[in-house]
């Protein structure tokens, strides 16, 4: 009796440090992890009719955690837009659209605009005055008013991962850019501007070219002061505030090509083809 009272203690002891380490003694499982939403990117596109677009589907779970589910949503879009089981976006028709991603009972949502209108919107939003001073727009029939063109999309630009890193998709025009705009390191003659686009292999495509006139101009943002700084805060990097081939002819006078400076934005067919301006190569990305 003395023998079973000396040993009763720590024996009780021993079994409540036992369940409490196997989590018993009342304690509650982790709660499960859950999806809570399913965002699509790159969201709220505009499309010209006949356009593509690869759509992804991220989800986003109660711990905190991502993950890619572009391969595992179920993909919808109303009329206007097909889209396929990978997230690959078709315009089909001029209108508005909206693409659905569901994976359970979790829907992401975006909408896709296609329009007819292949030219996007300037950027501009401020009037002037004859003499620079800044005025209201309404009534004016300046373009800070009408602000015609197609809708940027949000975000303009999306820069790639991977083995895409180096290189940079526009989400309006479905155009694939290098990042950085100055790869050559220095600037070239026409020619050698056209031979360096045409042979670069980069971010596993070899389909590079110099861009036309109206590409490269596209890329100009008439809100911005200098076009350089805008463009390199919006995932591009070394755009130069200076003069950039376009692959377009000037048809007045064939010793001169078309060029845009990505300082004002200016574009002009007086670019003498044996002076030399910076290179930035483009692909159709679609």
């Amino acid at each position: 009796m003395f023998i079973a009272k000396r040993f009763r203690m720590p024996v009780v002891i021993l079994l409540v440090s036992l369940l409490t380490a196997c989590g018993g003694g009342g304690g509650s499982a982790p709660a499960p992890v859950t999806l809570t939403a399913i965002n699509i990117t790159p969201a709220n596109q505009s499309l010209r009719l006949g356009a593509t677009r690869q759509l992804n589907a991220t989800g986003n779970y109660s711990d905190g955690s991502m993950q890619d589910l572009t391969a595992s949503v179920t993909w919808a879009s109303s009329a206007g837009t097909s889209v396929s089981n990978t997230g690959l976006a078709t315009a089909a028709a001029i209108g508005s659209s909206t693409i659905t991603a569901v994976l359970g009972a979790t829907t992401g949502t975006t909408t896709v605009i296609v329009s007819a209108v292949t030219l996007p919107k300037t950027g501009q939003t401020t009037c002037y005055d004859a003499d620079g001073a800044g005025i209201a727009c309404l009534g004016t029939g300046q373009d800070g008013e009408l602000q015609t063109g197609v809708t940027e999309s949000s975000p303009r630009f999306t820069v790639g991962t991977g083995a895409t890193a180096a290189c940079v998709t526009d989400n309006l025009t479905g155009l694939m850019w290098t990042q950085d705009a100055n790869l050559p390191a220095g600037t070239r003659t026409w020619q050698q501007a056209l031979d360096d686009a045409n042979t670069l292999n980069l971010c596993g495509f070899t389909d590079w070219r110099l861009p036309n006139v109206n590409e490269l101009e596209g890329m100009v943002n008439s809100q911005a002061p200098i076009q350089a700084i805008s463009l390199n805060t919006l995932g591009f990097s070394n755009v130069q505030a200076a003069t950039y081939w376009s692959s377009s002819n000037s048809a007045n006078d064939a010793k001169f090509a078309w060029i845009v400076n990505m300082f004002a934005g200016d574009m002009s067919a007086i670019g003498l083809k044996t002076d030399t301006g910076f290179v930035w190569p483009v692909r159709a990305g679609q």
